[in-house]
C-alpha cells in the first residue's frame, strides 16, 4: 500500500515465517539499502530556547533540504510558506551534513517555524505560547476582577501567566510576589487550546503592568501591549502639610483620568468606603499631564479641611472609592484636655494637634462669643509641634477653646467645657430682713452635692470662712436646679449690712462670688440725744442699721412687754439720712 512517513532514515524488514510464525525464532531481516524519506525531522534553536529580546538562529534537520526549499518563522500561524512572503534557502544556509540554520530572528512568543520541501509539502513546527490578549473590561477597574483572554499556539492548562508592575519591564521577575503568577484551569481553557479566558481573581491596583505567559510553565515572556489599569496611584499637596481650614492644591498621579472620575478628601477615622461619597467632587476643569495619550495626572484646588489626618479617595468611572497613596496631613488644633477647672482659679490646659507651634494663639472665651474674632493669647509651652500646655484661670460658666495656627483661621477646638463654681447672686426678697429667712440664689456652672454657700462681711476677705466655725451651708441636690447651674440657699441674718457671698466647690477653697453684696436691711442698734434719756424729759431716738427706709415702721415696749404686742408707728420720710444708716425719731 502507499505510506506517508516523516522525513528520515528507515530500515525495512522482513521475516519470511509469514504472520502464523510469529512466534518462532526466525528473525526480521534488513531488505535493501537503508529507506531516505526526504523532508525536515526536525529543528533546534540556538540558544534553547530563546530567550526574551535576544536574537536566536534557526537549524532544520533533515535530508534532501536545498535552494528549492522556502522557509518562515513568524507570529502566529504559517501561511503561503510557498509565495513571496516566505524566505528562499541560499546555499550558504546550508550545511555539509544537510542541515539549514536561518537567522538570526528576534524572538517573541507564539512565534512559528514552517518549512516547504520542494514546494509541495510544508514541514510546520512552533514554539507555541500566547500571541496577544486583551481584557474585559477594557481597561480593567482598579481593584477589581477582569477577564484577560489570551490567543496563541499550543495554550494548555500546564500554562501561567503573570502581570510584571510597569511598562514593558520584560518578565524575569514574573515568578515574584509582586507579579502574582496564575495557574490556569481546564475551564481556562479553550478546547482549540488556542484562546484561554481567565479571571484575573487577584484584583490589580492602577498602574501599567507587563503581562507575561509562559507555555508549560517553563518560561515567562511578554505578550501584546503594556496593560493599563486605570485610576489613581498617589498624590502630592502644596503645601506638604495645609493648614486647618485653608485651601490648598493637590494634584493626584496615575493612570487614564478623564471625564466621570471623581476625588474626595475625608477623614481617616471615617475612610473612603464610607464617606467619600459625601465629599465627592468630579473631575472637571481640571489641569491635566498627559503622557503618550495616557492621563497621568492632574491639580485641582481643594477646599480647607479640619485638622488631623485625612484619606484621599478616587473613583474611577465608577468602579467604586478606593484610597489613593498614605495619608494627607492638615496641620491645627485637635482636641484638649484639663484639669478640674475652678472659677478664677488657675488650671492647666493641655491642647493637642498637629504642626503647633509658639507662633500659633490661643483664647478661651465664654460659650456665647464663640471663635469668630476672640481676642489672640500667644501660645507658649508647645511641645515638639503636637501639643501646648497652658495655665488658664476663668470665671464660671461654659466656654470654648480657640487656636489660630499661624497662617491659619481661628478655630473652635472640640466642644465646650464648664468651669465649675458661682458667677453671680441676687436675693429674695431685696434687700433681705434682719434675723428673717431669706433666699439666696447663686447662679454659676457645675454645681453639685457637697459644695458650700456663706456669707461674710463686706469688708472682710472670703478666705475668713473657717470650716471650723460652722459658718457656712452645704448645698444638698434638692437646693441645685437639674442643669446645676442655680443653688437656692434659705439663709437667716442676724445683722444687717453688707454682705460677701461666698461659694466653695468640693472644698477645693472660698471664692468671692462676684461683685454682688448682699444687703441685708434693719436697725443694729440706737442711741439717744441727750443720752441717758430722762423720765419726763424729751429726746431724740436714733436708729442706726442699713437700707433702712420711710416704709419702716418703729415701737417702743414696756418692761416686760414683747416687741409682738408693740404698737408700731411708721416712719417719716424726714427722719432717714445717711443713705439709709440712720433714723432719727425726735421727741420722744
Amino acid at each position: 500500500g502507499l505510506l506517508a512517513l516523516p522525513a528520515g532514515v528507515y530500515l525495512i524488514c522482513y521475516n519470511t515465517g509469514g504472520i502464523s510464525y510469529l512466534d518462532s525464532a526466525a528473525p526480521y531481516v534488513a531488505v535493501g539499502p537503508p529507506l531516505r524519506v526526504q523532508g525536515v525531522e526536525f529543528f533546534s534553536s540556538d540558544p534553547t530556547p530563546p530567550t526574551d529580546d535576544a536574537p536566536f538562529t534557526v537549524t532544520f534537520h533533515g535530508l534532501g533540504l536545498n535552494t528549492t526549499d522556502r522557509y518562515q518563522v513568524v507570529v502566529g500561524t504559517c501561511v503561503n510558506v510557498t509565495d513571496g512572503t516566505s524566505t528562499g534557502v541560499n546555499l550558504t544556509d546550508i550545511s555539509g551534513d544537510g542541515l539549514v540554520t536561518v537567522g538570526p530572528f528576534t524572538p517573541g512568543p507564539g512565534w512559528a517555524v514552517c518549512y516547504s520541501f520542494n514546494g509541495q509539502e510544508y514541514q510546520v513546527v512552533d514554539f507555541g505560547g500566547a500571541v496577544g490578549w486583551a481584557s474585559d473590561p477594557s481597561p480593567p477597574y482598579p481593584e477589581a476582577d477582569f477577564d484577560l483572554v489570551v490567543t496563541g499556539a499550543s495554550l494548555s492548562v500546564l500554562d501561567k501567566f503573570a502581570f510584571v508592575p510597569g511598562d514593558a519591564v520584560g518578565c524575569a521577575p514574573a515568578t515574584s510576589g509582586d507579579a502574582r503568577p496564575y495557574n490556569l484551569t481546564a475551564p481556562d481553557v479553550a478546547p482549540s487550546r488556542a484562546r484561554v479566558n481567565v479571571t484575573a481573581g487577584t484584583a490589580l491596583s492602577a498602574g501599567m503592568y507587563t503581562v507575561c505567559y509562559a507555555v508549560d510553565a517553563t518560561r515567562f515572556v511578554s505578550i501584546g501591549h503594556t496593560l493599563t489599569v486605570g485610576g489613581a496611584t498617589g498624590f502630592a499637596s502644596t503645601p506638604s502639610f495645609p493648614k486647618q481650614y485653608t485651601g490648598f492644591t493637590l494634584r493626584l498621579d496615575g493612570y487614564l483620568f478623564g471625564e466621570g472620575d471623581r476625588w474626595a478628601v475625608v477623614p481617616q477615622s471615617e475612610g473612603c468606603a464610607v464617606a467619600a461619597e459625601a465629599r465627592a467632587r468630579n473631575v472637571s476643569g481640571a489641569t491635566f499631564a498627559m503622557d503618550a495619550y495616557n492621563v497621568t495626572s492632574y491639580t485641582v484646588a481643594a477646599d480647607g479641611q479640619d485638622a488631623g489626618y485625612h484619606d484621599v479617595c478616587y473613583d474611577f468611572q465608577g468602579s467604586g472609592w478606593l484610597k489613593v497613596g498614605t495619608t494627607l496631613r492638615i496641620d491645627g488644633a485637635l482636641a484638649y484636655s484639663h484639669g478640674y477647672p475652678i472659677a478664677n482659679e488657675v488650671f492647666t490646659l493641655t491642647i493637642t494637634g498637629l504642626g503647633l507651634s509658639n507662633f500659633d494663639s490661643y483664647a478661651v472665651v465664654p460659650e456665647a462669643e464663640g471663635c469668630g474674632a476672640p481676642t489672640a493669647v500667644p501660645v507658649a509651652g508647645v511641645s515638639g509641634t503636637t501639643s501646648a500646655t497652658l495655665s488658664v484661670s476663668r470665671a464660671a460658666g461654659s466656654h470654648v477653646v480657640c487656636y489660630l495656627l499661624l497662617g491659619a483661621a481661628w478655630k473652635q477646638v472640640g466642644a465646650p467645657f464648664v468651669v465649675n463654681g458661682a458667677s453671680d447672686a441676687y436675693t429674695t426678697p431685696h434687700p433681705a430682713a434682719r434675723m428673717t429667712n431669706f433666699t439666696l440664689v447663686v447662679s454659676g456652672s457645675g454645681f453639685d452635692s457637697g459644695d458650700k454657700v456663706a456669707t461674710v462681711p463686706a469688708a472682710m476677705s472670703c478666705s475668713a470662712v473657717s470650716p471650723l466655725t460652722g459658718g457656712y451651708l452645704s448645698v444638698g441636690p434638692d437646693m441645685i436646679s437639674p442643669d446645676n447651674t442655680t443653688v437656692n440657699a434659705t439663709l437667716v441674718q442676724y445683722a444687717a449690712g453688707a454682705y460677701k457671698v461666698c461659694y466653695n466647690v468640693q472644698d477645693l477653697g472660698w471664692q468671692q462670688v462676684g461683685t454682688y453684696e448682699l444687703q441685708v436691711a434693719g436697725v443694729s442698734s440706737h442711741t439717744t440725744i441727750g443720752s441717758p434719756a430722762a423720765a419726763g424729759v424729751r429726746f431724740t431716738l436714733n436708729l442706726h442699721g442699713s437700707f433702712l427706709t420711710d416704709e419702716d415702721v418703729y415701737g417702743i415696749a414696756t418692761p416686760g412687754q414683747e416687741c409682738d404686742n408693740v404698737t408700731m408707728v411708721a416712719v417719716s420720710a424726714g427722719w432717714v439720712s445717711g443713705g439709709g444708716a440712720l433714723v432719727a425719731v425726735p421727741e420722744q
